[in-house]
């Protein structure tokens, strides 16, 4: 799991603990793996369909079905891996991750909105009045 290492020193993951996340990704590594591999794959060919120099309208639906398929597959892979973690953990470090949880989401609600007013004050600088 890519930077938990903090995040788990932070909820003082118990060595037992440790070794029940580390036995759990060891079982899931293969499957985790091919999902994101066929999920960023999927993205690749659908930016291409989008980018490309000439539209194909039927081109880009392919291809964000596609994409739409294997973010779907990612979705339920990781899904089974989180609930394959929440025995591992106790009450009070499952509050800890829903807060965190939180955190990130109200990150990524900000990310976006200042995304968009980025895009939007571009667009009244530069079109024509």
């Amino acid at each position: 799991m890519r930077g938990a290492g903090p995040f788990l020193a932070r909820l003082k993951v118990t060595d037992g603990q440790k070794t029940q996340i580390a036995d759990l990704l060891v079982t899931r590594k293969d499957t985790l793996r091919k999902a994101i591999a066929g999920a960023v794959e999927a993205r690749c060919a659908l930016e291409a369909a989008v980018r490309a120099e000439t539209f194909d309208e039927t081109a880009v639906r392919a291809a964000a079905r596609a994409a739409s398929a294997a973010q779907e597959e990612l979705a339920v892979e990781r899904a089974r891996l989180i609930a394959g973690l929440h025995p591992v953990f106790d009450a009070g470090q499952k509050a800890a991750i829903g807060e965190a949880m939180k955190t990130v989401g109200a990150r990524l609600k900000a990310r976006l909105n200042g995304a968009g007013a980025s895009l939007h004050a571009w667009v009244d600088e530069h079109r024509t009045k």
